[in-house]
């Protein structure tokens, strides 16, 4: 039997994710590939840096956290750091090769990392859909 959104309880509404992203295009491009998930809508909030990117996880939880690893003036590693920290899995969308990604433990713990040339889809409607039957398990 097939369960609809409103079966389990859930309210219809997007699924909100923060961006953290400091190429516009690179954005674009993940923010088109999530519209495309066919499940529900994603609304993003797009930080293009490290610090307005922590200003935003102090004022609100997201359902899904997209991170660039290098953003503007350096490195998100102490923000993915605090994110796993509160029990947030955030994925980490970035152009580093796979042996930088296990140097920087990316492959480990709670993290999830996705290179940004295997962006598909299927693999960001994979994490939407993630999201969303998380979404409907604290709803029921």
């Amino acid at each position: 039997m097939d369960i609809g959104l409103h079966d389990v309880g859930f309210d219809g509404g997007a699924l909100e994710a923060l961006l953290v992203e400091d190429d516009d295009l690179d954005a674009r491009i993940l923010q088109m590939l999530a519209d495309m998930n066919g499940e529900c809508a994603v609304n993003f909030t797009h930080a293009r840096t490290i610090t307005e990117a922590k200003a935003l996880t102090r004022k609100g939880k997201y359902d899904m956290y997209f991170i660039d690893l290098n953003v503007g003036e350096g490195s998100a590693l102490a923000l993915l750091a605090n994110l796993e920290r509160s029990g947030v899995r955030p994925v980490v969308v970035s152009n580093v090769s796979p042996s930088e990604a296990r140097r920087y433990r990316l492959d480990a713990g709670s993290l999830r990392f996705l290179p940004k040339g295997e962006c598909t889809a299927a693999s960001v409607g994979a994490l939407v859909r993630e999201a969303l039957n998380a979404r409907r398990a604290a709803v029921c």
